[in-house]
């Protein structure tokens, strides 16, 4: 038997190994207890407490989602585009500009649009194409297909037209 083996054979040093095994035990149990108490964790059911907002709180946070979707509308139709089946196209530029068909009439023209709020609930919003020196103004409402994509829906004679990116 080699030294080493000689000295862990001897009854003092089996016994302080027994011991240093059973502190390591025992901290390792108090570190895992610590462990789960300080982890945040609680077996109590965290409270729900209701809390009443007036009319015009409710108002603002209705006006401030508006506005959120408003801006994410408008941020969505610049760089799309549109093609009729009889060839006439529009474009919807940065900043509002625009180009293409506005009406019978004026099938191509250089204008720009605005997306407004639209009172009518089945529609996303509107979208107003405005003529070169803005006297006139078409209407198209902003609307989902089958599909989830964008399309313009204009009521006036139920005309559909897919949006492209």
């Amino acid at each position: 038997m080699t030294a080493v083996m000689k000295f862990f054979e001897k009854k003092n040093v089996k016994i302080a190994v027994m011991v240093i095994n059973l502190l390591l035990i025992v901290g390792l149990v108090f570190y895992i207890i610590f462990m789960h108490a300080g982890s945040g964790r609680s077996s109590k059911a965290p409270g729900v407490t209701a809390e009443e907002y007036t009319e015009e709180q409710l108002n603002q946070a209705l006006s401030q989602a508006n506005d959120s979707m408003m801006s994410i509308y408008s941020n969505l139709i610049p760089g799309s585009s549109a093609e009729f089946s009889d060839g006439n196209t529009m474009t919807f530029g940065s900043e509002g500009s625009y180009s293409g068909y506005f009406d019978e009439s004026n099938p191509s023209i250089t204008g720009t649009y605005v997306v407004t709020t639209s009172d009518d609930t089945n529609f996303l919003a509107n979208v107003n194409i405005y003529n070169g020196n803005s006297s006139n103004y078409v209407q198209y409402k902003l609307m989902y297909d089958e599909n989830n994509d964008f399309m313009l829906y204009y009521p006036e004679n139920g005309t559909k037209i897919r949006l492209t990116y």
